[in-house]
């Protein structure tokens, strides 16, 4: 859930992702307003889905589960991504793959990789 001007929100059950609007004056007008700060949505398909889980889980301490690394050639590369010291095992989760302090620096790179 994203809040505040320009934040982005997902809804994972639906599928839905919206925006809210960018300038401080006019997200404060509709909120005193009693009127919703979005200004767009958009209904996502199975392939932005699967890109959004990717990101979100990517952009989290937690990381994701290994399974979802559920092709050889995934896992390929996430052990070439290990060894490149982009993403580690999760140190309280063995079963969980988190970035780096150097992965995150190279987020969006890492998640074109792996989907």
């Amino acid at each position: 859930m994203g809040l505040g001007p320009s934040a982005h929100s997902f809804n994972a059950q639906t599928g839905e992702r919206w925006k809210n609007v960018s300038s401080l004056h006019k997200y404060a007008n509709f909120l005193n307003e009693g009127k919703s700060p979005v200004e767009w949505t958009e209904e996502l398909n199975d392939e932005q889905k699967s890109l959004e889980k990717w990101m979100l889980a990517l952009r989290l301490s937690e990381g994701f589960p290994m399974t979802w690394l559920d092709t050889p050639l995934r896992k390929a590369r996430a052990a070439k991504l290990i060894e490149e010291r982009l993403t580690e095992a999760h140190p309280a989760n063995p079963q969980l793959l988190r970035l780096t302090a150097r992965g995150f620096a190279l987020s969006d790179q890492i998640i074109k990789t792996l989907i």
